[in-house]
């Protein structure tokens, strides 16, 4: 946990503007596509860097939730279950940007998809920034607490996806009545089946 705040003391020294216009982002559309053209003219860095960290406190999450909820080995050290957490979502998110970016190209539908991708770094970030306090909560609460952090991080993950995907939609609206066949394949494939895994595995080892 001492890294987590370190990590967060660091970027919000580094990149406080970036945070704000990210927040600002999430809910105006208008700062959506400003943040956009300034992601598109070079600004680049800060949004990457703050993606990488959402990716790495999704992993730390899912590792509290394997090793403290569901107290599960695995037959894995602490640190090799952690790299491997982390490298399972940033797996699942660039797969999913490599996924969209094929469309793109396959479809008269770039700018759309470029923007539906810059959406996702968004929203994600967003999440991101708020499991620093939900890893905080999974790594000290009592164990009798745990359930009730599972639930409230799963709540507030499910309502921030749910606007994401209404986003989406309106983002794609030009492209989804013409092209409804694709449209559903990317959602199994890239929204749908990552989850079903996820939750597939840790059923498993329930």
């Amino acid at each position: 946990m001492l890294f987590s705040f370190l990590l967060l003391a660091i970027l919000t020294t580094l990149f406080r503007p970036y945070f704000q216009k990210i927040f600002r982002a999430f809910g105006n559309e208008n700062m959506l596509s400003q943040a956009h053209r300034e992601y598109l003219q070079g600004q680049r860095t800060p949004y990457l860097v703050l993606y990488l960290t959402f990716m790495i406190n999704a992993g730390i999450f899912l590792f509290l939730l394997l090793r403290r909820h569901y107290e599960m080995d695995l037959g894995l050290k602490n640190w090799n279950l952690l790299f491997l957490c982390i490298g399972a979502v940033a797996g699942i998110f660039i797969l999913k940007h490599l996924l969209l970016s094929f469309i793109g190209r396959v479809f008269p539908v770039q700018k759309e998809i470029s923007v539906y991708n810059f959406t996702i770094m968004i929203f994600s970030t967003f999440i991101g920034t708020c499991l620093f306090a939900g890893n905080v909560f999974m790594a000290l609460a009592a164990k009798n607490l745990l359930f009730v952090g599972v639930i409230g991080v799963a709540g507030f993950v499910a309502l921030v996806y749910a606007f994401r995907s209404i986003r989406g939609l309106l983002i794609g609206s030009r492209f989804i009545p013409l092209h409804i066949f694709h449209f559903l394949l990317y959602i199994c494939t890239a929204e749908i089946a990552p989850v079903a895994v996820v939750v597939k595995l840790i059923m498993n080892q329930l």
